[in-house]
């Protein structure tokens, strides 16, 4: 099976980082959803398909390691 693979470059507002320069870790949620439009753009998928076929596809869980 082939493997469906997407990159999305983000850039990093300055209202998105903390004193340090940091991104906040609050905001990963917002790149991760990025991540997901661009995937669905590249390969005809959107979020109205789904939905004009009754099938739901909630984030129910996202696992994340800060460093």
């Amino acid at each position: 099976m082939p493997q469906l693979v997407n990159r999305k470059v983000t850039r990093v507002r300055f209202s998105e980082v903390d004193s340090m320069g940091v991104v906040w870790h609050g905001n990963y949620i917002w790149y991760f959803e990025d991540g997901r439009e661009s995937f669905g753009n590249e390969y005809g998928i959107n979020y109205l398909d789904f939905y004009h076929e009754n099938v739901l596809i909630p984030l129910v869980k996202v696992n994340c390691d800060f460093k």
